[in-house]
């Protein structure tokens, strides 16, 4: 079932099995709501919305989110939000694969406060959305520093990377 994370913590499957979270109605899996200084890490999970759950991940605080080697898919609306309420955040995911999202985007990022967010999108399978990688850095004069390298995005049916500033 879903949980919130609310400090700094590693959860790692080292493999060989499955560890997995199949979200219900309209919830999100996995919530984090760490500390400004807190770092979580995520590797070697499997988040299954069914078609129903709401987000895969949704990273409203903390200092830094690891997503590695992980599986996000079937979500009603994102595989993973970022909206952080403060700057100084970074979003690492690797080696993940974020699969039939098709309401929305496979990895939302759009910062709700003021202040510089590093996202760094390495080795990365997004398919089957609306929005592969939506980048929202119009709110709150927020400043998201984005890289998204070695990775796929496919059949996404309105744009595969769209990024949204105010500034010129």
């Amino acid at each position: 079932g879903s949980f919130t994370i609310d400090r700094a913590i590693s959860i790692v499957n080292p493999g060989g099995v499955e560890a997995g979270i199949a979200v219900g109605s309209e919830t999100n899996g996995i919530t984090i709501n760490a500390g400004p200084n807190d770092i979580v890490s995520l590797r070697g999970l499997t988040l299954e919305g069914n078609g129903i759950g709401h987000n895969g991940i949704v990273f409203n605080t903390g200092a830094r989110l690891e997503i590695i080697d992980s599986m996000v898919r079937n979500f009603a609306a994102s595989g993973i939000v970022v909206q952080p309420n403060a700057g100084g955040m970074t979003l690492l995911i690797s080696n993940t694969h974020i699969l039939d999202i098709p309401n929305s985007a496979g990895i939302d990022i759009a910062p709700q406060a003021a202040g510089l967010m590093l996202s760094i999108i390495d080795r990365v399978t997004v398919s089957n959305s609306n929005y592969g990688v939506y980048v929202d850095g119009s709110t709150a004069n927020s400043n998201v520093n984005a890289v998204v390298s070695n990775s796929i995005i496919t059949n996404s049916a309105v744009t595969g990377i769209a990024v949204t500033s105010t500034s010129a």
